[in-house]
């Protein structure tokens, strides 16, 4: 909820700063980055939370992928689909500009995530902008850096995932550096090393 919201105040900060009027179009898509392959439940209960935040948080269009990682089926389509029309249609939630505007909690999120997210814009900028950080990996790299603490965080517990580090399902485990490479940017579910 906190970054959708903190990118449309980086947006206009942007915008601002060039001479524009624009306003973002944001389409939000539920993440595979929490869900595990054994765990098609909690996959839809966390789908169905993610999908409230991106219309609580003002999201203009939102899109729910299957919650069955790697198996699709027509009911598991049908249900993911369903979950944001149920949510559109039979809560308020998406009826005001911003449902969240006023609590302090989510405001002070935002508030840090924005001007984190500005500060690494200026740094990008400073740095020769993102295409020259690309070419020479540093991009990568601090993408990389985060993943692979976020994942650290998961395997310590302090990043709880119901059914795979908390009250897991299965006893498997897998190292970090099978999983990521500095080289590459790929998607990794959290719950892959459990797998």
């Amino acid at each position: 909820m906190a970054k959708l919201r903190a990118f449309k105040i980086v947006f206009n900060q942007l915008s601002k700063e060039y001479g524009l009027n624009d306003t973002p179009y944001i389409f939000a898509e539920t993440s595979s980055r929490n869900k595990a392959i054994a765990d098609n439940e909690n996959n839809l209960i966390r789908s169905t939370l993610e999908l409230a935040s991106a219309m609580i948080a003002g999201a203009d269009a939102v899109f729910s992928t299957n919650y069955q990682i790697n198996r699709s089926t027509d009911i598991s389509e049908e249900i993911s689909f369903k979950q944001q029309i149920v949510l559109a249609y039979e809560s308020i939630i998406n009826v005001f500009e911003d449902a969240s505007n006023g609590s302090y909690y989510v405001e002070d999120i935002t508030r840090q995530i924005a001007e984190k997210t500005w500060t690494w814009f200026i740094e990008i900028e400073e740095g020769g902008g993102y295409l020259e950080l690309l070419k020479q990996g540093s991009i990568q790299k601090k993408i990389y850096d985060q993943a692979v603490e976020e994942q650290k965080w998961v395997e310590e517990g302090k990043i709880k995932l119901i059914g795979v580090n908390l009250y897991p399902k299965l006893d498997v485990k897998r190292s970090i550096g099978d999983m990521y490479s500095e080289k590459e940017i790929k998607a990794v579910r959290w719950a892959e090393m459990f797998e």
